[in-house]
């Protein structure tokens, strides 16, 4: 795991040496990005300032929220990775909590930058998932449908992102055409559009396919006692099977190519037409 990494001894200097933390406070705080939430949240709920934090261009006040038996902590975090770092820090050392939920959206200015990438991560998205499906009664669930799902939503962009690239490029006047002389929205895109893009969907599919295959904190985290493959691998490394776990490996990667070469086989075939 990422915190097995990191050394564990104190540090020679630490945000609680600079901040005398303040008492009584709850253990949860949200953050937030956006001044339009932190208005909202003030002008609807009962608040008080907890306490703040110096930045250089000011303080920034912490808010207590309690609101229907609930406490909570509150503030509005620079948008900076470094600033949000160490605002964070701080607000731990000065209030003690240690349970943050991050309320918001970020992006990029550069859309390569987040070019095949999910701002959510699949862990996250796999725990809430698997709340929402096994707290309804409508639909039964089982492990094996619970991590199709998973896999599913966190994959799926990957398949739109592919495709949507695909319909822009076509040109808007062969469906118009095949309306004119007479075929319906279903024949139009069945006869017209699908042939000109299933080129794209295969291969986001594969993309979805790699990106799925090696996936273990959504798993993990929908169904605790699933193991697939990847799961498989960690565990017989956490057990210093390191031999088996090397062949499983290379049985992912076999796959994994296989993927990718059938992937670049039908990007350069929809690319030359």
């Amino acid at each position: 795991m990422i915190h097995q990494n990191f050394d564990p001894d104190e540090g020679i200097i630490s945000p609680d040496m600079l901040f005398e933390k303040a008492d009584g406070l709850p253990d949860t705080c949200i953050i937030t990005f956006s001044k339009t939430v932190l208005d909202h949240a003030l002008a609807h709920f009962p608040h008080q300032a907890a306490c703040a934090y110096p930045a250089l261009n000011g303080e920034r006040t912490i808010w207590r929220i309690t609101d229907r038996g609930e406490d909570i902590l509150l503030y509005m975090s620079p948008i900076t990775s470094a600033g949000a770092g160490l605002a964070l820090e701080h607000t731990a050392a000065a209030t003690g909590a240690t349970h943050f939920i991050l309320f918001g959206s970020c992006g990029a200015l550069d859309q390569q930058l987040t070019e095949g990438r999910l701002i959510v991560p699949t862990a996250a998205l796999g725990y809430s998932l698997g709340v929402f499906w096994t707290g309804q009664n409508i639909i039964p669930t089982f492990d094996a449908l619970l991590i199709i799902l998973a896999h599913v939503a966190f994959t799926y962009p990957l398949v739109v992102r592919n495709v949507a690239g695909a319909v822009e490029e076509v040109d808007p006047s062969y469906e118009e055409t095949a309306r004119t002389l007479g075929a319906k929205p279903v024949q139009a895109f069945r006869r017209v559009l699908f042939p000109m893009i299933k080129g794209s969907i295969l291969a986001g599919a594969i993309m979805a396919f790699t990106r799925s295959l090696g996936e273990t904190g959504a798993t993990q985290a929908v169904v605790a006692s699933a193991v697939t493959a990847p799961v498989y691998i960690v565990k017989l490394i956490k057990s210093e099977a390191f031999y088996t776990a090397g062949l499983a490996c290379i049985v992912l990667i076999i796959v994994s190519y296989v993927a990718m070469l059938a992937l670049r086989y039908v990007t350069n075939g929809r690319r030359s037409r």
